[in-house]
């Protein structure tokens, strides 16, 4: 999709100055954008999935959870079972977060953008993470009205003054921001979603950090996970709801665990589903 708005700015802003005639007549079909990524990306599962059997590595889909420092139990929506390891390694991945506010589940996500099976039209986005950058920036070039809802700063990780001067460029293309802010609530009516304070807008759009994919399922009530840090330092995990690590690393954020790979030769890889 970044691609594509890069694509659409192009043929609007530039393509004219280079002989290209009636360029801002040409429209943006989003179906068959659409259909184009799914296809790319189920056939990019398919592959990772051949080269996975290619190696010998095992491949289960299913909820799992510690029963002991070796040993997981594993259930998919027909089959279950029990697997023991000599280490393990946890990367359940992350879904973006959508805050406490009445009316949430009004909003879609910043991976369900990408299953969208039209334009959302006029959009607000809400965060100022790079992910919410980036959908501002493809969304408004593939020709829709978007505004980003910031509660402090953009990019609040990386330099600051970067940060302002990409909000600047963005906002000089058309891209409109609200800051500092925070939504208090959404409301369905008749056509679009609506803010409290009467801000019309397609589904709002959320990158707000994430939580990991799973939670206290993955850990067993008898205690502890040994995990083997990149330091070469031993810490241990604890049930405490979502599971956290006491070593934090820079892309580490609550809920995620990240560990140096082990040399156990055959990793069996676990995916939650729900």
């Amino acid at each position: 999709m970044h691609y594509a708005g890069i694509l659409g700015n192009m043929l609007h802003r530039d393509a004219a100055e280079f002989g290209w005639k009636n360029v801002d007549n040409r429209q943006h079909d989003w179906t068959t954008m659409q259909t184009m990524i799914g296809n790319y990306i189920k056939s990019l599962n398919f592959s990772y999935k051949v080269q996975l059997r290619s190696a010998n590595v095992t491949y289960l889909e299913g909820l799992a959870q510690f029963i002991d420092a070796h040993t997981i139990e594993w259930k998919s929506l027909t089959k279950s079972g029990r697997l023991t390891f000599n280490k393990a390694i946890i990367a359940t991945g992350g879904r973006p977060t959508y805050g406490d506010f009445p009316g949430r589940e009004l909003c879609i996500s910043s991976d369900d953008v990408f299953w969208l099976k039209k334009s959302p039209g006029k959009t607000l986005i809400i965060g100022a993470a790079y992910i919410a950058l980036e959908c501002a920036s493809f969304l408004h070039h593939l020709g829709n009205d978007v505004t980003v809802m910031i509660r402090s700063r953009p990019l609040r990780t990386m330099d600051h003054q970067c940060g302002e001067m990409v909000c600047e460029l963005m906002e000089r293309d058309g891209v409109k921001f609200i800051m500092p802010a925070n939504p208090r609530s959404f409301s369905a009516v008749e056509k679009p979603n609506k803010l409290e304070n009467a801000k019309e807008c397609r589904p709002g759009v959320w990158e707000h950090g994430k939580d990991a994919k799973g939670n206290d399922q993955f850990l067993h009530e008898s205690g502890a996970i040994e995990v083997q840090h990149a330091d070469g330092k031993i810490t241990w995990i604890h049930p405490k709801g979502e599971i956290e690590a006491k070593y934090e690393y820079a892309d580490q954020r609550k809920g995620k665990i990240h560990s140096e790979y082990f040399d156990t030769g055959t990793f069996i890889i676990l995916k939650s589903i729900n």
